[in-house]
């Protein structure tokens, strides 16, 4: 996966653009793959970020319907 991909450097940095579907109820991103529905929560991005990197630069754009939850969880976490 990219974010992941992208964590291995030594100063991460980069941009993730989503516009698709997301959950009504969390704004999780919808994905669907081979008959299945698969999500990612902001939760699940925030933990690809290793705690050993203490200067990560990422940007997250999310243009989907309900992307106002993720800003709502984002001081929780």
């Amino acid at each position: 996966m990219f974010i992941k991909r992208i964590m291995q450097e030594k100063y991460p940095k980069g941009c993730i653009y989503y516009t698709g579907y997301s959950d009504k109820f969390s704004g999780n991103w919808c994905f669907k793959k081979k008959h299945k529905l698969e999500t990612i929560s902001l939760q699940e991005i925030v933990q690809m970020i290793p705690e050993s990197k203490k200067k990560v630069n990422l940007t997250v754009y999310s243009d989907c319907s309900y992307s106002q939850l993720w800003l709502e969880q984002l001081p929780k976490l």
